[in-house]
């Protein structure tokens, strides 16, 4: 499962500093961000070959991250893969993107949590609480530190979300003005075999099938007309 780490800046030019290491199968492959999509010409993202979708894009205004939620595996769903390009599309606001989504009958879609983000907040929904839900309900996270894995956000039942929450509560953060990335790149490459959620400890997984494939960090600038600079940290599988 895919791991996102938010945090409010201390250095007056940044509002977030953000974190997302992306796990699938090995076989996966994917491209670097770039406008793959001709019916959402705003947005820019990763493409996922397979779906045609993303799981992180953004445009001149919001960006939108979309995480697998644990759900029963016989349930059969469409594709999360367009959530966020429906999402972010033609929309200004945080509430366009909202607006943007309320047509979708989410109960036909795989359970996922959804960030969106703009310059001042950072927005989470979700298709799922006990069960499949037709309609997301949104709520804005105000927490100086958001770490989202498979379930709720800082849900510290998980042992990677709780590791994680201690580990940055402490961490130097990055300073892009003088591409200082050190302290977060080295925790989110730090390296754990795993063949059960009970193993994932650490930030960059490996298992026999499946494992870590891309890790950025995300600087929210306020002052740039743009305000998402991505920097790669390690990544694996991608098409160029």
């Amino acid at each position: 499962m895919c791991i996102a780490i938010i945090q409010k800046s201390q250095n007056p030019s940044f509002s977030f500093f953000i974190a997302i290491n992306r796990e699938e199968i090995y076989s996966k492959k994917w491209k670097k961000v770039a406008m793959h999509w001709p019916n959402y010409p705003h947005c820019y993202g990763y493409l996922d070959i397979e779906s045609g979708g993303t799981w992180l894009a953004y445009t001149e205004h919001l960006m939108g991250i979309i995480i697998n939620r644990e759900f029963p595996i016989n349930l059969k769903l469409n594709t999360r893969a367009f959530v966020v390009l429906e999402a972010l599309e033609g929309a200004i606001s945080i509430q366009d993107a909202i607006q943007n989504l309320d047509y979708l009958d989410f109960s036909l879609i795989k359970p996922f949590n959804l960030l969106l983000i703009d310059k001042q907040s950072v927005w989470y929904g979700t298709n799922w609480v006990s069960t499949i839900r037709a309609k997301i309900q949104f709520t804005q996270l105000c927490q100086d530190l958001i770490v989202l894995n498979r379930t709720s956000p800082n849900d510290f039942d998980q042992i990677r979300v709780h590791h994680a929450f201690q580990t940055f509560s402490h961490l130097v953060q990055p300073n892009p003005v003088l591409n200082q990335w050190m302290a977060w790149e080295t925790e989110l490459t730090k390296t754990c075999l795993t063949t059960s959620p009970n193993d994932e400890y650490e930030l960059w997984l490996k298992s026999a099938n499946w494992g870590t494939l891309s890790s950025d960090i995300i600087a929210v600038e306020l002052t740039k007309k743009t305000p998402f600079l991505i920097h790669s940290v390690k990544s694996k599988n991608h098409d160029t």
